[in-house]
C-alpha cells in the first residue's frame, strides 16, 4: 500500500501512480524498435517512447539525420508531464560521431512564451548521509546549474553549500544503485521503505509486504527487491505497487544478470538457490550449490553468478544458453578461496576476474574464473570492510586503520596503499560511469575521491560535506553514449512551456522542440522580496503569497554566507489565511536570503521572498 511520509518536517513526495508510460532506460534494441516510419506526429510504439521528429543535420564531411525519442509520462495532449522522470534519446543515421556531442536546452515558459530561458537539464551530485542521524546532504556536481527565473541561484551555493538536504530514517540502513537513481532506507523492524528520488531531488515512502534483512536496487530500473525472513518482494518505486516473485524459502540475497534476464537467489538455510525470470518474476529453474550460501554477485565476464558458502567455498553458476535446457545451469566449485562465509565479492567490469575479501584473515584472494582457479593473495587490512572495483583494481577498506588498500586483479600479486587523514572510511562506493571511489569518512565530515592515476588507484580529491557522513551516492545524469551514433540522457524537465533541445555534433547542430504540460495551474510564489531587519538571536517570520496551486505546505531555504561558513536551514512554510508562514532563528549576525520553492520538483522555479538582516 501507498502511503504519504508522516509529517516530520522534512520535504516529501507523493510518489506517482497509474502511468501509462513510465520512463524506461532505452537501449539500443529499443531504439531500433521504436521508430517511427511517419514522424508527422507524436506515435507511441509500445515502449513508452515517443519519435518527436527528425532533423537534417549538415556537416562539412557529410551529415546524415538525427532523431529524437522521448520517454515519459505524458500529459492528455501528449505533452510530457513536467517534473516527472524523462528519458531523451538521440539517434543519428549517418556517420559516427567522433566526440560526445553537445546539449544545450532553452525552455520558453507558459507565461513568457517569447522570453526563453537556458537551462541545464545535467543533474549531476553526491548525496552523502549521515546514517545514525539520518541527514542527507546533496553536494553539487559537474553541469548542474540551473538558472532560476527569479534572479537568485540555487544550485551553486557559494562555500560549497548542499544544493538540496532531507531527513531520513535515524539508524537505517542505506542501498542504493550503481546507477545514481534512487536510495533506499530501510530498518529490519519496519515494513516501511523510505525512498530518496536523487534524479528528482524528493522523497517518500512505500510499504514492503516484508521486514526487510536484505534490499537490492535493480539498476536501470525503478525497483527494489526486498528480502526478509517472510520471503522475496519487489517493490515498484515510481508507483509503490508490490509484485510477488516465484521464490520460496529463506532468501539471503538476490544478484541480478540482466544481459541474460535472469535473477539468482541464494537461501539462508538450503543449498538450493533459486534461478528466477527477471521481468515475469517466475521461477525458471532450482540449482543445488552443495553448500548453504550467501552473498552473491554476477560477473560479466564470462556471464556467470558467484557466491561463496559457509565454509569458505566459491560457487559458480552458469546459467544455459537456452533456459528449457535441462539442467538449466551448471555448477563449480572452488575450495579454500576463504575461511567462512564472511566475504566481500567484487567482480570485474568485462574482465573475467574477482576479488574475494575473507574478512576473517584479512586477505584478498584473486580468482580467475575462466580457469576457476586463485591467481593470487594479498594481506589488506585487519578488520577489513567494504570492497569495490575501479577498473581492474580492487580497493577494500578497513574498520580500524586509516588506510585503504588496493589489489591489481589483473597481475594478482601487485598491491598498495593509500593513506586517508580524519577517520575511517564509511562505506565505499562507485560513481555511475566507474570514474572513480567514494569514501566518506564521517569523523571529518569529508568525502575521498579516489581516481586512477599514473597506472594506479590514487586519492586526488577532499570535499568537505558538512555532515558527518558514512555514506554516499553519486548521481550522474548526463548525456552519456551508447553507441556511436546513439546517446542518451535521463533528466526532469520542471518548467510547463516549450524545450528547446540543441545537439551540436562536430560543426553542425539540430533543434528540437518538446511541449511540457503540468496537470494543472502550479504554484507560483508572487509579490516583491520584504525586506526585514532583526537582533541577532531572534526569530524570523517570513510569510508570501502564492497563486495557482495550493500546496499543502511550501518548502522553503534560508541561506547565509556568515563569517564562520555558509548556513542553510530547510523549513517548510504552512497555509495561514490567504498566505504562507515559516519561521526561522539567524544563529549570528548578518544577512540571510529567503527562497521558496513551491513545485514538487527542486529545480523548478524558486523564488526570493525575503532579505534578513541581522544585527
Amino acid at each position: 500500500m501507498l502511503r504519504d511520509a508522516p509529517p516530520t518536517g522534512r520535504r516529501s513526495w507523493r510518489i506517482i501512480g497509474g502511468l501509462w508510460a513510465v520512463s524506461v532506460l532505452l537501449t539500443v534494441g529499443v531504439l531500433a524498435g521504436a521508430r517511427a516510419e511517419s514522424p508527422d506526429g507524436p506515435e507511441d510504439h509500445g515502449h513508452g517512447a515517443i519519435v518527436v521528429s527528425r532533423q537534417v543535420l549538415d556537416l562539412d564531411n557529410g551529415g546524415g539525420t538525427v532523431e529524437l525519442l522521448v520517454s515519459a509520462p505524458r500529459s492528455d495532449d501528449g505533452a510530457v508531464k513536467s517534473g516527472t522522470p524523462v528519458t531523451l534519446a538521440f539517434a543519428l543515421d549517418g556517420e559516427p560521431a567522433t566526440d560526445l556531442p553537445d546539449l544545450a536546452a532553452t525552455v520558453r515558459p507558459v507565461a513568457t512564451p517569447d522570453a526563453g530561458v537556458e537551462v541545464d537539464l545535467n543533474r549531476a551530485g553526491t548525496a552523502v548521509v549521515n546514517s545514525t542521524t539520518g541527514e542527507l546532504l546533496l553536494m553539487p556536481g559537474e553541469g548542474n546549474g540551473h538558472e532560476d527565473h527569479s534572479g537568485g541561484s540555487l544550485a551553486r551555493l557559494a562555500g560549497g553549500a548542499a544544493e538540496w538536504a532531507a531527513s531520513l530514517t535515524a539508524g537505517g540502513a542505506v542501498a542504493s544503485g550503481t546507477d545514481g537513481r534512487w536510495m533506499v532506507v530501510s530498518r529490519p523492524d519496519s515494513t516501511d521503505l523510505e525512498v530518496v528520488d536523487l534524479l528528482r531531488r524528493s522523497t517518500g515512502e512505500v510499504r514492503s509486504p516484508i521486514a526487510p534483512t536484505v534490499v537490492r536496487v535493480e539498476d536501470g530500473s525503478d525497483r527494489a527487491w526486498v528480502v526478509g525472513a517472510g520471503g522475496l518482494a519487489v517493490v515498484d518505486l515510481l508507483t509503490g505497487s508490490v509484485s510477488a516473485t516465484g521464490a520460496t524459502g529463506s532468501p539471503a540475497d538476490v544478484a541480478f544478470a540482466p544481459s541474460l534476464g535472469l535473477v539468482l537467489v541464494t537461501d539462508t538455510t538450503s543449498s538450493v538457490a533459486q534461478l528466477l525470470d527477471l521481468n515475469s518474476l517466475k521461477l525458471v529453474a532450482s540449482v543445488d550449490l552443495g553448500v548453504v550460501a550467501g552473498p552473491v554477485v554476477f560477473a560479466t565476464d564470462p556471464g556467470v553468478f558467484v557466491t561463496v558458502g559457509a565454509d569458505g567455498r566459491l560457487v559458480v553458476v552458469s546459467p544455459a544458453s537456452d533456459s528449457s535446457t535441462d539442467p538449466a545451469a551448471s555448477v563449480q566449485t572452488l575450495d579454500g578461496v576463504a575461511t567462512t562465509g564472511d566475504v566481500g565479492l567484487a567482480a570485474a567490469s568485462g574482465y573475467p576476474r574477482l576479488a574475494v575479501v575473507d574478512r576473517a584473515q584479512g586477505k584478498l584472494n584473486v580468482v580467475d574464473l575462466a580457469e576457476l582457479a586463485v591467481v593470487g593473495s594479498q594481506q589488506v587490512t585487519s578488520s577489513p570492510t567494504d570492497v569495490v572495483m575501479l577498473n581492474e583494481f580492487a580497493v577494500v577498506a578497513d574498520a580500524e586503520e586509516l588506510v585503504l588498500t588496493w589489489v591489481d586483479l589483473a597481475e594478482g600479486n601487485r598491491s598498495g596503499e593509500m593513506s586517508i587523514a580524519g577517520g575511517v572510511a564509511g562505506k565505499l562506493s562507485v560513481d555511475p560511469v566507474g570514474e572513480e571511489v567514494l569514501i566518506p569518512i564521517a569523523a571529518d565530515q569529508r568525502l575521498q575521491r579516489v581516481h586512477m592515476m599514473m597506472g594506479r588507484p590514487m586519492i586526488m580529491q577532499s570535499d568537505a560535506t558538512g555532515t558527518a557522513g558514512d555514506v554516499a551516492v553519486a548521481s550522474s545524469s548526463r548525456l552519456v553514449e551508447l553507441n556511436p551514433t546513439t546517446w542518451q540522457l535521463r533528466t526532469v524537465m520542471s518548467e510547463d512551456g516549450t524545450y528547446e533541445l540543441t545537439l551540436r555534433i562536430g560543426d553542425g547542430s539540430v533543434t528540437f522542440p518538446v511541449a511540457v504540460d503540468g496537470d494543472g495551474p502550479s504554484a507560483v510564489v508572487t509579490g516583491p522580496a520584504q525586506e526585514l531587519a532583526v537582533s541577532s538571536g531572534e526569530a524570523v517570520t517570513v510569510d508570501f503569497a502564492v497563486s495557482g496551486a495550493e500546496p499543502e505546505t511550501v518548502q522553503v531555504l534560508a541561506y547565509g554566507m556568515l563569517e564562520t561558513g555558509p548556513f542553510q536551514a530547510y523549513l517548510d512554510a504552512s497555509k495561514v489565511g490567504d498566505r504562507y508562514v515559516t519561521t526561522f532563528d539567524p544563529p549570528q549576525a548578518g544577512e540571510y536570503e529567503v527562497y521558496a520553492l513551491p513545485g514538487q520538483d527542486f529545480f523548478a522555479r524558486s523564488t526570493l521572498v525575503a532579505r534578513v538582516e541581522a544585527n
